[in-house]
């Protein structure tokens, strides 16, 4: 893992622990109803990001065969209480250490948010390294321009960064990585928050 300002996020993750992953385990995303309906039964699918684990157990409900990875340990061992059938794994999707070519899907909600404007390029460029030809990836992203340190209440304030982006921006990187969009559009936040749209786009390698 590279020793970087990530490790602020991580650590506000390892933090939050089992409060955040009850906070949001009630969440279901339409967008991951579309994603389970664009891949083959037994599709071996990659989640990024994965927490823990809320949308493996749905993918793995759906007869896929599902790799989580993360970076937050606490979540991570949330993910292997809570879901069985999932392999979850600690791996940094900066620097995914997996065979080539295995994925029928990845699914990347809520994880580039996480990471510097400046690394977004290689991650999909590792990404579609790991996908099948014609495989499914979702990225879900907030819309908007730069960054800001976001405090979390529920661990005495501690910050973590969130990079926004637009939604032309992020399809230019998908392209650059050799996708090809499917779909893309904004969506408002499923939690509610009126200020918050997300970034949904739909690709294929």
């Amino acid at each position: 893992m590279k020793a970087d300002s990530l490790l602020e996020t991580i650590a506000v993750y390892n933090a939050l622990g089992i409060k955040y992953a009850d906070q949001v385990a009630h969440v279901r995303l339409p967008q991951l109803v579309e994603f389970i309906g664009m891949l083959p039964f037994g599709a071996r699918v990659l989640d990024v990001g994965c927490a823990a684990g809320r949308d493996s157990a749905v993918l793995r409900e759906a007869g896929f065969d599902v790799v989580g990875i993360d970076l937050s340990e606490s979540l991570l061992e949330l993910a292997r209480k809570r879901v069985l059938g999932v392999d979850f794994q600690l791996m940094d999707a900066r620097e995914l250490n997996t065979e080539l070519n295995i994925f029928d899907g990845v699914w990347a909600h809520a994880i580039l948010l996480n990471l510097d404007r400046s690394e977004i390029l290689g991650v999909f460029q590792r990404i579609w390294k790991v996908m099948k030809l014609g495989g499914v990836l979702l990225v879900g992203v907030k819309e908007g321009v730069g960054e800001k340190f976001i405090g979390e209440a529920l661990v005495e304030n501690m910050k973590r960064r969130e990079t926004y982006f637009e939604q032309s921006k992020m399809g230019d990187f998908l392209r650059s990585s050799g996708f090809k969009i499917v779909k893309s559009y904004v969506s408002g936040d499923i939690l509610g928050r009126s200020t918050t749209k997300w970034i949904y786009i739909f690709a294929t390698k």
